[in-house]
């Protein structure tokens, strides 16, 4: 009940359910790898608006090997989250693309704060098995937000693509990773850059 009233008044009021249509890029390779993206997410599986900008890639682990990372390590708070349905775009070529989703109230999905608190949302989306790097991939972008208690929804904070970006990457600052133009400035949001962290 609680998951289904987020969504709605998701739908209704936040800033990453409005659907955005100016200037959406196309698909973009990662590192001439056989790593082909749209670097945003939206609520629904089409590519003619966005919700959410993409600013993380993960080498070397699948999604729910990534959530299992990040909510079982002693320096890290993060645990399962209550969401709504996110959809990715990808694939090995322009011409084997396909789109898979991060669904509500998923092990894909996992927070570090309070639902109806301060949390930094992480939504984690499936790759594929990259013949280039020789090992799986995946995905996905983190929002720092806030549960507003005179409109009962949750709003970003400005820049908040970016804010819980870099939230993450200090958590283990041993962890190697490099930032990279993903192509997706999003004005008072994003900066259009996201990190690739190398998990093994």
């Amino acid at each position: 009940m609680v998951d289904n009233e987020y969504k709605k008044s998701q739908k209704e009021k936040s800033p990453l359910s409005t659907a955005h249509t100016s200037s959406v890029p196309p698909v973009i390779q990662i590192g001439g790898n056989d790593i082909y993206l749209w670097p945003y997410t939206n609520s629904a599986s089409n590519g003619n608006s966005f919700t959410g900008t993409i600013n993380l890639i993960f080498y070397g682990m699948t999604n729910s090997q990534v959530a299992d990372y990040f909510k079982n390590n002693g320096y890290v708070k993060y645990h399962d989250a209550l969401g709504w349905t996110e959809y990715g775009y990808h694939g090995q070529s322009l011409s084997a693309m396909q789109w898979t989703s991060s669904p509500s109230n998923s092990p894909y999905q996992i927070e570090d704060g309070s639902y109806f608190g301060d949390r930094y949302h992480l939504i984690l989306t499936s790759g594929h098995y990259s013949l280039s790097l020789g090992k799986n991939w995946c995905y996905g972008q983190t929002h720092y937000e806030y549960w507003s208690t005179t409109d009962l929804t949750h709003y970003i904070y400005p820049n908040g693509f970016d804010t819980a970006k870099a939230h993450l990457a200090t958590l283990n600052p041993s962890l190697p990773k490099s930032l990279v133009s993903l192509n997706n400035y999003w004005s008072g949001m994003s900066s259009g850059t996201g990190y690739i962290f190398t998990m093994g």
